[in-house]
């Protein structure tokens, strides 16, 4: 019985590194209906090559401000740290309303998205007048070096 389950687990365990060659991971699929072999990402495979900031200016003033995006760096971070969430959601919403707005005719109904109106709610959550006639916000991005 003990040697079945060293080479059941050792089964699975060369399948598992196997699995993580994209060529070979078609291949197992086939033989993994209920998903159970992991696929391990240390790389995404489109890796974000921006960075996505918010800036918003109210109409009395003339320059454009920054959502904060980041939070201090504290040593405990790798342990606890739910701010990661909120900026994953970030960088998710500026990535959709990116590629929702490319592929518009019509560019003003961008604001009819679900995303676009996620980052307009961070805005409006940094602003102290939460009114939408104060302001004008924009999505944008810088190409990483």
């Amino acid at each position: 019985m003990i040697a079945f389950v060293i080479t059941m687990l050792a089964m699975f365990s060369i399948a598992s590194i196997l699995y993580q060659i994209k060529p070979i991971q078609k291949v197992l699929l086939k033989y993994d209906p209920l998903g159970l072999l992991p696929n391990y990402s240390f790389f995404a495979p489109k890796p974000i090559s921006n960075d996505f900031r918010i800036v918003y200016r109210v109409k009395d003033r003339k320059e454009w401000e920054e959502v904060p995006m980041y939070q201090k760096f504290y040593l405990f971070r790798f342990l606890w740290n739910p701010f990661k969430y909120y900026n994953k959601g970030f960088i998710d919403s500026c990535q959709a309303v990116h590629k929702e707005y490319s592929l518009l005719k019509d560019k003003n109904l961008i604001q009819l998205s679900i995303h676009y109106l996620n980052l307009l709610s961070v805005v409006a959550k940094v602003l102290r007048s939460p009114s939408p006639r104060k302001r004008s916000s924009l999505p944008s991005s810088t190409p990483r070096a």
